[in-house]
């Protein structure tokens, strides 16, 4: 039985889509079936009744352990899943003594010596899971190496039927907006077209394995097969490296076209790629023919200093140029600045913040802090050598603080961070669409933004501590020039609904009396 957790395990129940589903269990289906072992699947997501996401996970995999009886349960994630399989490895313990537990995942790729015994599952699988879950289950116990095969195409297609694909799919709307403002009624489908990275940013995780790349034709099939059985609308192709040349986009986009005039194929799609792919006017003109809405180029930050500490082999000239070229052709870009690296300080911030401010301010740029996590170079750097038990806190309470990896004090540093990143969460800057016009190109703004769940932001005690954060940050931008640098953050858009233009693809808001 292989187990999807509930997403966001620690911070509430929320709907799961495909746009955020972890597609490993998915992909495990087909290789185990091949191999003569029935499979269930358990999604604890998109479940009514529960009050909370460990009452969801507790009750649905008991009752799951009940009724399917498996000989072996895998579960598996990220760091920051590390809650939910803390958890769902006591349970099966408690309910299912005999019944054997492996772990997968980038928990487990990139914390081999400590995730393992912390957990305390009976299995554990790197690699290749497709191939090393299989192996798992023949032996007793330990670690298994399913190494890192050559050709994605040999792989079969995620089988997301034992998962509840269609209660994902009926969750669309609270996909983040950029994943879902194409359409008034958004049906998202997820895509992975490769694995790993070229690149090595100390900020990432995903070095550790080569860059593979799937081939168009099998993209077309898979994409072909969804088509058929789900009727999606929009495709978001998960990868962090979609393509390394312009020849990958302009072929998959050509393949797109084909789709459309054979089979009438009707979505939308967004990709993500790295600066030095430096995609030409004239590809970019054929993938917005073959419905591309948005392409995102990661940004990180417009400091040289800080851009070569990371790692990120690219230029803010760089996104300057394709931000020209998509507006040009109306077609959405997106990225995030990240603050927080150590060579972060006052003057790299200021750098990244007006190249935002002048060049980025109307796009779909999202605000965060860098975290660092197991795998990840800045974590090495910052956390040095741990022991277990420190190991195991730091699990124990991930993504519930910022760490300070720059050379600003605490002091200074992390109330400024914290800021930052409940403004980039809000979006308080962004132009409002008055009359239900985009304010960037005069265009109807169409009612595609999610049901309204800011309202609640506009309450009098909401709107009140708004105003509190604003002349608290006025008060500190006269002790310390960094907080000066969050005033263009500011702005009207406060409490409204976030989406994008369908004409410019300009990021806009919706106050919530206006939106429907």
């Amino acid at each position: 039985m292989l187990v999807i957790p509930p997403h966001g395990y620690k911070r509430g129940i929320m709907p799961l889509t495909l746009g955020d589903c972890p597609m490993g269990p998915p992909y495990l289906v087909r290789p185990l079936q091949a191999e003569g072992h029935t499979v269930y699947g358990l999604n604890v997501n998109n479940i009514r009744g529960y009050d909370s996401p460990s009452e969801m996970l507790a009750g649905e995999l008991r009752c799951a352990l009940y009724h399917y009886q498996p000989d072996v349960v895998g579960l598996g994630g990220l760091c920051t899943d590390y809650a939910a399989i803390r958890d769902s490895i006591a349970i099966v313990r408690k309910f299912a003594p005999n019944t054997k537990i492996v772990v997968g995942g980038g928990i487990i790729n990139n914390d081999r010596v400590y995730a393992p015994q912390i957990l305390g599952a009976d299995q554990y699988v790197i690699g290749d899971g497709e191939i090393g879950l299989p192996h798992a289950l023949n032996e007793q116990a330990g670690m298994i190496d399913g190494g890192t095969q050559t050709s994605l195409d040999s792989f079969a297609f995620p089988n997301l039927d034992l998962f509840g694909v269609h209660g994902m799919l009926e969750a669309s709307p609270y996909v983040r907006y950029i994943y879902r403002y194409t359409r008034p009624k958004p049906r998202v489908m997820s895509l992975v077209a490769s694995r790993g990275c070229v690149f090595q940013c100390t900020f990432c995780t995903d070095h550790r394995r080569s860059y593979r790349a799937r081939s168009i034709l099998n993209l077309m099939a898979e994409i072909k097969e969804k088509v058929e059985k789900y009727e999606p609308n929009i495709f978001i192709l998960l990868d962090e490296l979609f393509a390394i040349t312009p020849d990958r986009v302009r072929d998959f986009s050509e393949g797109i076209i084909e789709g459309q005039e054979k089979w009438g194929w009707d979505f939308d799609w967004a990709f993500q790629t790295h600066a030095s792919a430096r995609l030409d006017e004239e590809t970019l003109k054929l993938a917005k023919r073959a419905g591309c809405y948005m392409v995102v180029y990661g940004l990180e930050s417009a400091s040289p200093d800080v851009l070569d500490s990371i790692g990120k082999h690219s230029k803010p000239e760089q996104i300057v140029e394709l931000v020209e070229k998509t507006d040009r052709l109306k077609i959405a870009y997106s990225g995030n600045i990240i603050v927080g690296d150590p060579a972060e300080k006052t003057q790299t911030v200021r750098e990244s913040i007006r190249f935002w401010n002048k060049h980025l301010r109307d796009t779909h740029v999202f605000f965060g802090a860098i975290r660092p996590y197991p795998g990840a170079k800045v974590f090495a750097d910052y956390f040095g050598d741990q022991t277990l038990g420190q190991r195991q806190s730091y699990y124990e309470h991930i993504d519930e603080r910022l760490f300070n990896m720059t050379k600003l004090p605490d002091f200074i540093w992390l109330p400024w961070a914290n800021l930052a990143a409940w403004l980039g969460d809000k979006f308080p800057w962004v132009k409002v669409a008055k009359l239900g016009k985009c304010p960037h190109c005069g265009a109807t703004v169409a009612d595609n933004a999610a049901p309204c769940v800011s309202k609640m932001l506009k309450t009098p005690f909401h709107v009140l501590r708004h105003r509190v954060r604003l002349a608290l940050c006025l008060v500190l931008s006269f002790w310390h020039p960094l907080y000066r640098e969050l005033m263009p953050l500011w702005g009207d858009a406060f409490g409204a609904t976030i989406t994008g233009c369908l004409s410019c693809g300009k990021r806009v808001a919706i106050h919530c009396e206006k939106a429907k």
